[in-house]
């Protein structure tokens, strides 16, 4: 496993200086950066682990946690490394002018505002509703 988690950090840590070589986008190299760290940090405490693994043979408790830990930084390291494949993909690059047409339907009328007619102080001096009902002095959401 530890070879696994080994090779995974040289993939994306050559991956990494492509993307610094090539003048790729900042935030693809930051993206990538923060995968290498997370990588490195689980290569540590996997080979911190199998070290102890090693040393741990005479009790199995010690053992199973240590494998456990091995087991699991694998686990990480392969969802990091997923994550860092999306780098790239995640980074959408401007490559020109937008050409966009809009096609406006001739029904419909150039002016729609309905309430041309009212002024906006008679409709917010208004006591009462549509039905001549007074209206409340608060709403509900004050």
């Amino acid at each position: 496993r530890l070879e696994s988690i080994e090779s995974r950090l040289t993939e994306i840590v050559a991956a990494r200086d492509r993307a610094s070589g090539e003048g790729t986008d900042v935030a693809q190299i930051r993206c990538l950066n923060d995968k290498v760290s997370g990588i490195q940090g689980y290569f540590r405490l996997a080979s911190e682990a199998q070290t102890a693994l090693e040393a741990a043979s005479n009790d199995l408790e010690d053992a199973r946690h240590q494998y456990s830990m091995i087991v699991i930084a694998s686990g990480r390291v392969s969802n990091l490394a997923n994550e860092a494949s999306q780098c790239s993909t995640d980074i959408l690059t401007f490559t020109g002018p937008t050409n966009l047409q809009a096609t406006v339907d001739d029904r419909i009328p150039d002016d729609t505002d309905q309430t041309s007619d009212l002024a906006a102080t008679d409709t917010l001096d208004r006591l009462t509703d549509d039905d001549g009902a007074p209206l409340p002095e608060a709403t509900p959401f004050q």
